[in-house]
């Protein structure tokens, strides 16, 4: 049993000192898919005025066209981690960009509502495909004890930079020179730029080489991996593999088996509901906010002042991924997610009865992206340490899946509130649902703080 799991990849990974010169090269492609991931999704809310002036389009169409990039994402999270898990995550993240890249590009190109719908929903396919890839990514090559942090410094600077923030600097400086076109050409060549990068610099997960039985492709990455520790601390990599390897042989390791039966069964059932319930709420709300606001900003005050309202909302999403990564591991994710979801919550409720003054808009609304930014990465961390390496994609694709249902229900919701019942009610609403989700994680959820990946298997 020891020789077998001296070769596993994960206590190998796990045991490493510090971060090597492989990761340092793995950090900014990842990032850089997470900046454009959500730099996409929140472009179209910039230009929606644009748009709807351009097409016709009433609230509740907005919130259709809005949504549409939701429903191509339910499609990608599903099939995507069904086909990472049977033929690599390689190969769907490198694919996934290619669509998203394509179709962004083509968004300009569209002159009614049904060519608008199309384009998000094929471009929504690649999104929702390529953001779950990188996520299982972070969770099987970085060391268990760095697995928060790390997710968090990624996620915060890809998707904290690329959010509102990075589109609408992008908007700010190109479209309104050139044109709100320019917008999504950048958004669709630049992606193209990130795909020749994961070609050249993205290796395929060793953990998942390994589940395939491709001990020899998976062997040469980790030696790739040791033969850049420090020689002064290879003996602490040594003892570090013995301390690991000895909490392994303790744990039940279970052959192959996969598929949503898996994580359906006894085992896994009751993470799998908490897992469910958290994207659905979370994502149900968090990302149709961050569709709607710009929406509702630059309305009420103007292109001008209202991108600037939206560059400052925008910018604690990026705040609040930064203050998460030095306290992730120390506080684990299930206590920051449930003081995220509660603090937010709260904050958008409060919101909503401010939102007509400029400056107060522009200062709450950024407390409350803190609030989202403390919450989202650990979320995405949280979610695949509850699943093994056999169904990880599969099991958060899964999640993000259902997330991506309520991305698809909550805007259209949103924008028919918004003509009957106003933006205030809109926020209070999210809020309450904010709060729910944080009651479920907090008496349903398992703490998986100081574990490794192998332990919190079944």
């Amino acid at each position: 049993m020891t020789v077998f799991v001296n070769h596993m990849a994960g206590p190998r990974l796990d045991a490493l000192p510090k971060l090597t010169r492989f990761h340092y090269q793995l950090i900014p492609v990842l990032i850089l898919g997470y900046w454009f991931e959500f730099a996409d999704v929140a472009s179209l809310g910039l230009v929606m005025p644009i748009i709807a002036s351009k097409m016709g389009l009433n609230s509740e169409m907005m919130g259709i066209a809005l949504a549409a990039v939701s429903w191509g994402m339910i499609v990608g999270a599903y099939t995507g981690g069904l086909i990472a898990d049977i033929f690599g995550r390689r190969r769907v993240f490198v694919w996934a960009l290619v669509f998203y890249s394509v179709f962004t590009f083509f968004i300009p190109f569209t002159t009614n509502l049904l060519q608008l719908i199309l384009v998000r929903i094929i471009a929504g396919w690649g999104t929702g495909a390529m953001t779950d890839s990188i996520t299982t990514y972070i969770t099987e090559y970085f060391p268990s004890r760095m697995r928060g942090k790390m997710t968090a410094l990624i996620f915060g600077l890809g998707a904290g930079l690329g959010s509102g923030l990075g589109s609408t600097i992008i908007y700010r400086t190109l479209g309104t020179s050139l044109g709100w076109e320019w917008l999504f050409y950048f958004l669709g060549c630049g992606g193209i730029a990130v795909y020749i990068l994961y070609i050249l610099y993205l290796p395929e997960s060793a953990r998942w080489l390994q589940v395939k039985g491709r001990w020899d492709d998976a062997e040469r990455i980790l030696v790739r991996i040791e033969n850049q520790i420090p020689p002064m601390m290879r003996d602490q990599y040594l003892q570090n593999l013995t301390f690991y390897v000895s909490r392994i042989e303790k744990t039940d390791i279970k052959g192959e088996k996969l598929g949503i039966r898996d994580i359906l069964g006894r085992d896994y059932i009751k993470r799998t509901m908490v897992l469910w319930q958290y994207f659905f709420l979370s994502m149900g709300t968090s990302w149709p906010l961050n569709m709607w606001i710009p929406v509702i900003m630059i309305s009420s005050f103007g292109e001008d002042l209202g991108s600037l309202v939206v560059l400052t909302i925008s910018f604690g999403f990026f705040l609040g991924n930064m203050l998460v990564v030095p306290i992730s591991e120390r506080f684990g994710r299930k206590n920051i997610l449930v003081f995220g979801l509660s603090f937010s919550g709260v904050i958008i409720i409060v919101f909503g009865q401010i939102m007509s003054f400029a400056l107060l808009a522009a200062v709450v609304g950024m407390l409350y992206q803190i609030g989202v930014g403390l919450y989202a990465s650990q979320g995405y961390t949280y979610a695949q340490e509850l699943f093994p390496t056999r169904a990880r994609a599969t099991a958060f694709a899964s999640g993000t899946g259902i997330g991506r249902i309520g991305m698809s229900i909550f805007p259209i919701i949103f924008g028919l509130l918004l003509s009957h019942v106003g933006a205030s009610w809109i926020m209070t609403l999210s809020g309450m649902i904010i709060l729910v989700n944080a009651s479920i994680i907090g008496i349903f959820g398992i703490s998986t703080k100081g574990k490794t990946l192998e332990e919190l298997s079944k």
